[in-house]
């Protein structure tokens, strides 16, 4: 009987050390990943994983924005974040640090910037 229930507990400790994202912005979306070099422009609801590798902070009469260069490996775009629903935008650019890797669902418009609308940090091993 003791047995099970460690083999229970067990399984319970391995499904919640499994969890490496950490939502940022919005919601986690599952779905497949798309490679840097295999999209095109203006696509809606795409998910992008990649490392930061530069960040540009702008702020103008109370909006803020940050613009970022998402690289995969493959190639690199542009992603855009700014303030949403309950996250200020300090907050929001504490989150966000260059070298780390993010998972982003959003819309790339035709010049290839990805419209961030949900945004996790992830696992540096993508």
């Amino acid at each position: 009987m003791k047995k099970t229930s460690i083999k229970v507990v067990d399984k319970r400790v391995k499904a919640s050390n499994a969890i490496k994202n950490v939502t940022i912005i919005g919601q986690h979306i599952d779905g497949h990943v798309t490679k840097v070099k295999h999209i095109g422009s203006d696509i809606k609801n795409i998910i992008l994983e990649g490392k930061i590798s530069k960040i540009e902070i702008l702020e103008l009469d109370g909006f803020g924005m940050i613009s970022a260069k998402l690289n995969d490996g493959t190639g690199s775009v542009v992603l855009m974040m700014w303030e949403k629903g309950n996250l200020p935008f300090r907050e929001l650019v504490s989150k966000i640090h260059k070298g780390k890797s993010y998972r982003v669902f959003g819309n790339i418009r035709e010049d290839l910037v990805v419209l961030g609308k949900n945004i996790e940090l992830i696992s540096d091993n993508i």
